[in-house]
């Protein structure tokens, strides 16, 4: 038991892992105060570069894949593993490393939704992609494929599909991820939200 509360505090620790704050301080920049104010890949492509972007996504991915595979890499089966995940999350949006503010969790979700339950992580790819091109908008497809992962729970749920604690734990992340997009929401809504250089803008966003 012991073990178990030990990964789940390494599974907290992982997630605060700040990495599009920190490589914003290597370049000078406070992503806080820049763009959209986030510290995901999203908002370090945009101030930062695309690598950079690319790259934070990619760090931020790995870390809920590797803090959801905490449990089977050690062996531990005492708490689920969709437990770890959750720490994971909460942890990338209130980061010890980062006065417990954060990012808002779509690539640590990504992660965290690929060890629990990959079918799932393939079909909200396609779908976000599907978004993207047809929308011009990062945050729409991300809050499109969080609304998807809650209605799958609450099917799963109803269903018999799926281990509960799997179930709940991704309800709370789709919920999470469209909390943390409220603004965003707003924004559409207006027609004011920030585009990508791709797509066909669909909703007629306002391209600055």
């Amino acid at each position: 038991m012991i073990t178990a509360i030990l990964l789940l505090i390494v599974a907290y620790l992982l997630g605060s892992c700040a990495f599009g704050l920190w490589f914003g301080r290597l370049r000078k920049h406070n992503l806080h105060a820049e763009g959209s104010g986030n510290v995901g890949a999203t908002n370090s492509a945009r101030i930062l570069g695309l690598r950079i972007g690319v790259l934070v996504f990619i760090l931020d991915f790995a870390k809920g894949v590797l803090a959801a595979s905490l449990p089977f890499i050690f062996h531990v089966s005492v708490i689920p593993a969709a437990i770890y995940a959750l720490l994971a999350v909460l942890g990338h949006i209130a980061s010890l490393f980062d006065h417990f503010h954060g990012g808002k969790a779509v690539a640590t979700s990504a992660g965290v939704i690929l060890v629990l339950n990959p079918l799932l992580l393939l079909i909200l790819a396609i779908v976000f992609v599907g978004a993207t091109l047809l929308f011009s908008m990062i945050s729409f497809s991300s809050v499109t494929v969080a609304v998807m992962v809650i209605l799958w729970t609450i099917v799963g749920v109803f269903t018999h599909l799926g281990n509960i604690w799997t179930n709940a734990v991704l309800l709370i992340v789709g919920l999470i991820v469209l909390y943390k997009h409220r603004s965003n929401i707003g924004r559409i809504r207006r027609h004011e939200e920030s585009l990508v250089p791709m797509g066909l803008n669909l909703s007629h966003q306002k391209k600055p």
